[in-house]
């Protein structure tokens, strides 16, 4: 799935959550893609953490989930450590490597 924009919603959240760009790179590309309504949220837990991280930059952005449109375009950001149960037993795409490119 190619990212073509990030919503002005996506914008103002990551800004409010302390959300970089960078950790929204990492989750779209390391992070687990669920389906849910049409839209896929990437989810960046412990199991996904990249291993060149330092532990300092990995805590931080440990459970940042990203929602994008099939559109391609980033909806919201938001920080969940756990991913809730419901969501769980929706259809889970997994680990797709490279999904930001």
């Amino acid at each position: 799935m190619n990212i073509i924009a990030l919503s002005s919603h996506a914008l103002k959240r990551m800004f409010g959550r302390y959300i970089t760009s960078d950790a929204v790179l990492l989750t779209l590309h390391y992070g687990e893609q669920i389906e849910q309504d049409g839209a896929r949220l990437f989810h960046l837990g412990r199991r996904q953490m990249p291993t060149f991280l330092s532990p300092a930059k990995a805590s931080r952005i440990e459970g940042i989930t990203v929602v994008v449109s099939r559109d391609g375009v980033v909806l919201t950001v938001y920080r969940q450590r756990d991913i809730p149960r419901k969501l769980r037993r929706r259809g889970r795409i997994g680990i797709i490597p490279g999904a930001a490119a």
